[in-house]
């Protein structure tokens, strides 16, 4: 799922997702900043490839593509961003084995490897699918009031009906990076879903090259709903605290790999300079009352 669409980019999304939650505790301003310079914020090859390979797998489970016409039409859309690189004038941000050089590459060596674990064509289908209907649901958004002042939304990348039906679901999040992912991104979804049905949860990492395990089952147990109600709550209070002015920049290795480190009153190289275009955005900033809803 994409950002959230606005009418304008002062307009600031109350509606916490869990991306959000993540984001406002490692770096308040960078988040309020990322909603200011959405469109003018630097490329990152990790972006896109993230993006790219959750595009072409959802194409493939929707219109039961092959790999091979899967593989073609990622191609395309990476063929079409690389080129537009040049012309866009952006920073673009790269890792060490994640360069503009290497990310077709890479999401070609992912992808054919999700089609191997995860496709019911594959003879090399991981066990754990097998247990499972195909195909499953995806990037099914919710949305849901849950007693605070603004819903929370989101999307699932995939919800896998067991083939049990009293065993009930599978919420999976695809996963590029080579970090481990942590768990609070599967309870919120399972959260948000409001579920009435059992329910486990994994992330299948899709880089063959980690030496860690295809398949992250959710480990920690349901923190409980008071304890989601109060992450909800610190991240609405603090947007809220943002418009009212107050921002904290929190400073280390991630500002590296920050898409508006140019643009930040901190690290940017004229930091002057950004903290008056800061102040004067945030002068035009307020709340979006209405959240987020499906675009027909």
């Amino acid at each position: 799922m994409g950002s959230t669409p606005r009418p304008h980019r002062f307009a600031i999304p109350m509606a916490t997702r869990s991306t959000d939650v993540a984001t406002l505790e490692q770096c308040p301003g960078k988040w309020m900043l990322t909603q200011f310079m959405e469109t003018q914020q630097a490329e990152a090859t990790y972006f896109e490839l993230g993006s790219a390979l959750h595009e072409t797998i959802e194409a493939t489970i929707l219109d039961d593509l092959d790999l091979d016409t899967a593989l073609y039409t990622m191609d395309i859309r990476l063929d079409a961003w690389i080129e537009g690189l040049e012309d866009s004038g952006k920073r673009v941000i790269e890792t060490t084995d994640k360069t503009v050089d290497t990310v077709k590459d890479m999401a070609d060596r992912m992808m054919r490897q999700w089609f191997i674990d995860v496709h019911p064509d594959s003879d090399k289908r991981l066990p754990i699918y097998d247990d499972y209907q195909w195909p499953p649901q995806v990037e099914h958004e919710f949305r849901r009031d849950v007693g605070l002042k603004y819903p929370i939304w989101g999307s699932v990348d995939a919800i896998f009906q067991h083939q049990n039906l009293d065993a009930g679901l599978a919420i999976v999040d695809w996963k590029s990076g080579k970090g481990r992912a942590k768990d609070f991104q599967l309870h919120f979804y399972e959260f948000g879903l409001a579920l009435d049905v059992p329910a486990v949860g994994w992330f299948h990492q899709l880089d063959r090259k980690r030496k860690s395990a295809k398949i992250q089952m959710m480990e920690d147990d349901w923190p409980g709903t008071n304890e989601m109600l109060g992450d909800i709550a610190v991240a609405e209070s603090t947007k809220q605290d943002l418009l009212d002015g107050w921002v904290e920049w929190n400073q280390d290795w991630w500002c590296n790999y920050c898409t508006v480190q140019e643009f930040c009153p901190v690290e940017g190289q004229d930091t002057e300079a950004n903290d008056k275009a800061y102040i004067r955005m945030l002068s035009y900033a307020k709340p979006m009352t209405q959240p987020y809803e499906k675009k027909e």
